[in-house]
């Protein structure tokens, strides 16, 4: 095998985020610049919760569960922290850059700003638009008397869609061959959960995303960003898009999947399959390194398959990295 690894970095969605999750910045002081840099971006453009200034480092530091849980703040908490450990860890161990992106639904935003395709600033005044529009989708649902909510099913893919279609939901994520997500109002995933039992895990999102319930914040969504919004060419064969589960082509075909992916599946799995094709089940394959950036290590578990199915494959989560780098005993481990 070739000494030079390729490093898939991976970032985390909604259910990644805990009170405290702002850890991850450690003492680095260019991560931690980052709360108080997201704070001045959102109160500069008038961006408020419920009229008040949003303060991101009290979100990723003080604010409770519950507070975590409503969708609005959870995609601030999620990009901002992950935003954090992108900057320590290029601080800490440069030499964990990555080749490939790939970010689970709101993930996929800290994935484009670490790939250069979107700055900062813009991501995250996206990522504010983005969960206003969700929220909003989401009391439009409410005063029909939808409560939304999402859950994970560990099963076959093929009995959850099953479910899902009798039960009247839809299927938010294929994240792996035994973990199918599901997305819908809450009095109808209680059928797939009657049916799934203690397989069924239910996500802690506010709201019924990757479903048609999100058609508004999609429409929304596209108008925001038709406004004018710059979008760079990534790398050929470098950003993994959800929607498609294929790369990205141009700037343009990621602002353009950017709406679609509030109302459809995340296409994780097979994104996943497509990322590492050209470095597995070959005599030259090169060691891979799938990276997770951000808080907790939800994409570790959802990938581990892929360590087990390849021996050159090597999950790494984001505190690993930050201990011991490209250590070659370490990844051996």
């Amino acid at each position: 095998m070739s000494e030079i690894p390729i490093i898939i970095a991976r970032n985390p969605g909604q259910g990644s985020q805990y009170q405290g999750m702002g850890e991850v910045a450690g003492d680095c002081a260019w991560a931690q610049y980052t709360f108080d840099e997201a704070t001045e971006i959102l109160a500069k453009d008038n961006r408020l919760y419920e009229g008040s200034r949003i303060d991101i480092r009290w979100l990723v530091t003080e604010a409770d569960d519950e507070t975590l849980a409503q969708n609005h703040l959870t995609q601030l908490a999620i990009f901002a922290s992950t935003i954090a450990a992108q900057r320590r860890l290029s601080v800490e161990q440069p030499d964990m850059g990555a080749d490939i992106w790939a970010g689970h639904s709101i993930g996929e935003y800290a994935g484009l700003v670490d790939a250069g395709v979107l700055s900062f600033e813009e991501a995250l005044l996206l990522v504010d638009a983005r969960a206003r529009y969700m929220t909003s989708a989401g009391d439009l649902a409410r005063a029909k008397g939808q409560e939304g909510g999402i859950g994970v099913v560990i099963g076959d893919p093929e009995a959850v869609e099953r479910s899902a279609g009798k039960n009247d939901v839809y299927i938010a994520n294929y994240n792996n061959p035994k973990q199918t997500g599901v997305s819908g109002a809450k009095d109808d995933l209680a059928g797939v959960k009657e049916e799934f039992g203690s397989r069924y895990i239910e996500i802690p999102v506010s709201e019924a995303v990757h479903s048609p319930f999100m058609s508004w914040a999609e429409y929304k969504l596209r108008n925001y960003i038709g406004d004018g919004h710059d979008f760079k060419d990534p790398a050929p064969e470098t950003v993994v898009l959800n929607y498609t589960g294929r790369f990205a082509e141009s700037g343009q075909e990621i602002a353009q999947n950017a709406p679609m992916q509030v109302t459809n599946p995340v296409m994780w799995l097979p994104g996943m399959e497509l990322a590492l094709i050209d470095y597995v089940d070959h005599d030259n394959a090169p060691p891979v390194i799938l990276l997770e950036v951000g808080a907790k290590m939800v994409l570790s578990g959802i990938d581990k398959h892929f360590a087990r199915s390849y021996p050159n494959v090597k999950i790494v989560t984001f505190e690993q990295a930050i201990k011991t780098g490209l250590d070659p005993e370490s990844l051996a481990a």
